[in-house]
């Protein structure tokens, strides 16, 4: 796999929307996307 065939899959993926509640009890939206590798499974999770 070559630089490029491994951005054109990140490109395909859509990011599932979640809801974090933190410290406070205040709910936040954000965004999850996760990525699979040979021997791990990645997790981003960024604000909206």
């Amino acid at each position: 796999m070559n630089l490029l065939s491994a951005f054109e899959q990140m490109q395909d993926k859509t990011a599932t929307p979640v809801s974090v509640t933190d410290r406070n009890g205040h709910a936040r939206e954000r965004l999850a996307e996760a990525f699979d590798t040979t021997f791990n499974v990645l997790i981003l999770v960024y604000p909206v």
